[in-house]
């Protein structure tokens, strides 16, 4: 099963794409902008997905954001 998620939210640099999915990373300097958040999100998607051997990706750039396409094999979700 294929997921794609389109993020229309803040740009992010094409710089720091490589870093998203680093445990506590954030996109935002933490003492001048204050993001919220510890930077876990996309990190715990990736290590869930993981453990049914799927995976998560980004797109590259999407319009004024970013798309996430996340990858399933039919097999590992329940019911099939």
């Amino acid at each position: 099963m294929i997921i794609n998620y389109d993020n229309l939210g803040e740009n992010v640099d094409i710089n720091k794409l490589n870093y998203l999915f680093d445990k506590f990373y954030q996109t935002k300097d933490i003492l001048k902008d204050k993001p919220k958040g510890l930077g876990l999100g996309l990190a715990l998607c990736k290590l869930i997905l993981s453990h049914y051997d799927g995976k998560i990706d980004i797109d590259e750039k999407f319009k004024n954001g970013l798309r996430f396409k996340i990858e399933i094999p039919l097999d590992k979700i329940g019911g099939t």
